[in-house]
């Protein structure tokens, strides 16, 4: 493209906000943000200064682009009211394409406006943003996942480019798989951090203190995976095949099935990483313990 496109954002949600925050930023031309209901004061705060629109029913506006930032529950209807809006008024202004943010589901979700001779896509950032003033700094760094038509890919790259962000094609169909990896990698985290805390405050460290005693192995971890495939990153009783070990804290979960459950379910996953050649009878007595029914050959499929 020779000029950056123009966009519309459907949405004032923690997506939609850090979006247009960074177009604007950027001098990506932002026709505006719409919004069904008034925002709540720290939402307002954040888009200070924005061409907000309050309307309980959106409107057909003139941008290269329509981004639908609702929340994924939201986008079919949205994109049907948009369809019905264009109906009913042939001479308002259409986009080039339309895109959305929903993280599990693709272009199709815009079917309505794809009826309509609009091309659609999906354009997700593989980022979690927090409803924070430095929302549109994490955008800035993160990568996008884009799918569904040639002509609203092309200008779903262009946003992203724009934006300064990285834009990275999916394969068709894939859309469930990819956010499933994005749901295991930070909100997995965050729960695991819950588990590991409410353990050690059983344990009499509490509170800061338990942050402050896991911040510095959970870094480590991070810098190590970083630098290295999972398999070699992996640490633990399960990786050097400690049936022992393995058995004090199945035993000391078993009156904490939710724990006992994730615990289990993470061993069996760590078993599969250990090299064949590296596993003994101490890795077939904790698959034992973990239960799992034989010793999971390498590469196995989670």
């Amino acid at each position: 493209m020779n000029r950056l496109p123009s966009l519309f954002v459907y949405g004032a949600g923690r997506t939609g906000l850090a979006v247009a925050r960074l177009a604007e930023r950027r001098g990506v031309r932002l026709a505006g943000v719409w919004s069904p209901r008034p925002l709540r004061p720290p939402r307002m705060d954040l888009a200070g200064g924005l061409d907000l629109e309050i309307a309980v029913a959106p409107s057909p506006k003139a941008a290269d682009l329509w981004l639908l930032a609702v929340p994924d529950d939201a986008v079919a209807d949205l994109a049907r009211g948009l369809a019905e809006a264009l109906d009913a008024e042939p001479t308002a202004p259409r986009p080039r394409a339309a895109a959305h943010c929903a993280g599990a589901h693709p272009a199709a979700l815009l079917e309505p406006l794809r009826e309509r001779s609009i091309p659609a896509a999906s354009w997700h950032p593989a980022m979690t943003f927090r409803g924070a003033a430095d929302d549109a700094d994490a955008l800035a760094g993160a990568r996008i996942a884009i799918e569904g038509d040639p002509a609203a890919v092309d200008l779903a790259r262009a946003l992203a480019a724009a934006l300064g962000a990285t834009a990275v094609l999916l394969a068709t169909g894939a859309k469930p798989w990819y956010h499933a990896a994005l749901v295991f990698a930070a909100n997995g985290r965050v729960v695991l951090d819950a588990v590991a805390t409410r353990l050690l405050s059983e344990a009499g460290i509490a509170g800061d203190e338990a942050r402050a005693l896991l911040a510095p192995l959970v870094a480590r971890a991070e810098a190590n995976l970083s630098g290295a495939a999972a398999a070699e990153a992996l640490t633990g009783p399960v990786a050097r095949g400690d049936a022992r070990t393995v058995r004090v804290q199945v035993e000391a979960l078993a009156d904490r099935p939710l724990a006992l459950d994730l615990y289990r379910a993470l061993g069996r996953v760590a078993l599969e990483l250990v090299p064949e050649h590296h596993r003994g009878d101490g890795h077939r007595e904790v698959a034992r313990l973990l239960g799992a029914d034989i010793d999971p050959p390498e590469g196995t499929p989670c």
